[in-house]
């Protein structure tokens, strides 16, 4: 009997214990076993959704540009996109806590996919890793050719040859800029199809930049100087942007000077009125220089005023068959805007004086050959000065 008893008091304090203590202790530890589970499971997916590097074991580089004007939270997002951090808003939240949000650089960049957030950060306060830039300088009236040699030779770009620069300068390969698709086929028979349209500027470009970087910037720059009102004026004219540019270029060559662009481009619009082929030695210097034969101004013999080309203006009647230089904003403008004194004037020659670097003008035959043989034998007579001394 006090067996049962004992029995019994026994399973009063196990039940108790269990009741009062145990469960409440398996309860409390499932529990926190529970959210231990749940907290670690979010924190991991939130490290891996909006903190870890997006791929970490992704170590391979690749070069991004932060463009100028960029603030923290467009650099973010491009960041973002790029899959170089895995969350924008993170990103920026720390940055800003960092007290870093005013400090980014812009720049080209080599970056990982496995960098973390203070690694990037880093990189773009300091610029870690920034390709180094470089200003190119191309003058009005330089060539496709003369560019390329620039280019790979004087400013000693790597990444290409002067050979695939000047392959590269294709409309094909830019298609995204219509006014490119306005140029004639034939062409593409004489090279450099992109001639006149490398706009002359200073520009800033990584050393590491491609063919494609480099002449984009500079078919940017054509849209945004060569303007829809010079492109209405020439098209009221009856030129297409192309004729517009060829027109222009001829100027280039044979202006002498940029003060003198609008009375030479009367001269040629008188021409044109008259059905007068242009005879424009810099278009017969480039048609021979194509086919590596060189002149210089004074050096264009009479033979050579029949060589067959469609750049040669000599033998054939109106503008050259495309551009033979890329042309600056002034001889553009003065192709819609010749002088109106010259053009009443029937101005129909001009020729340069090599003294003075200034253009003599005239509507009379005669007068012009006067013109033209003194300054070729005044030119002659300077040439030999200078090869004595």
């Amino acid at each position: 009997m006090n067996v049962d008893k004992y029995i019994k008091k026994y399973q009063k304090v196990l039940k108790d214990l269990w009741t009062y203590f145990l469960r409440p202790l398996v309860i409390v530890g499932a529990t926190f076993l529970i959210l231990y589970i749940g907290v670690t499971t979010v924190v991991k997916f939130a490290a891996e959704k909006f903190i870890l590097p997006p791929d970490p074991d992704n170590a391979e580089e690749f070069v991004l540009e932060i463009p100028n004007g960029y603030g923290v939270k467009s650099i973010a997002k491009l960041l973002e996109k790029e899959e170089i951090i895995s969350n924008s808003f993170v990103f920026k939240l720390y940055v800003d806590v960092c007290n870093n949000s005013y400090k980014l650089k812009s720049g080209r960049y080599v970056f990982r996919h496995n960098m973390t957030m203070q690694e990037v950060m880093e990189q773009l306060l300091i610029g870690i890793n920034a390709v180094p830039a470089t200003n190119i300088v191309i003058p009005e009236g330089w060539t496709i050719s003369r560019i390329a040699t620039y280019l790979t030779e004087t400013k000693q770009l790597t990444g290409f040859t002067a050979e695939e620069f000047i392959e590269y300068c294709v409309p094909e390969n830019f298609p995204e800029y219509e006014f490119l698709q306005g140029i004639p086929e034939e062409r593409a028979d004489y090279g450099y199809v992109l001639q006149g349209y490398l706009f002359p500027d200073t520009y800033s470009i990584y050393i590491n930049a491609t063919p494609h970087e480099i002449i984009e910037k500079m078919l940017d720059n054509f849209v945004k100087r060569v303007t829809p009102e010079i492109i209405e004026k020439a098209e009221t004219m009856g030129y297409t942007v192309d004729e517009l540019i060829t027109f222009a270029s001829v100027l280039e060559k044979e202006g002498g000077n940029s003060k003198e662009f609008a009375r030479c481009a009367a001269v040629f619009h008188n021409r044109v009125k008259k059905n007068m082929r242009w005879q424009s030695d810099a278009t017969l210097i480039y048609a021979l220089a194509i086919d590596g034969i060189y002149r210089d101004v004074w050096g264009v013999s009479e033979a050579d005023t029949q060589y067959d080309s469609g750049y040669n203006t000599y033998k054939y009647l109106g503008l050259p068959i495309g551009p033979i230089c890329n042309p600056g904003l002034a001889a553009i403008k003065a192709v819609v805007e010749p002088n109106q004194d010259d053009i009443k004037a029937g101005m129909l020659y001009f020729t340069l004086n090599p003294d003075t670097g200034t253009n003599t003008f005239n509507s009379d035959y005669n007068k012009h050959l006067y013109y033209s043989k003194l300054y070729a034998d005044r030119y002659k007579e300077l040439q030999n000065q200078q090869n004595k001394n």
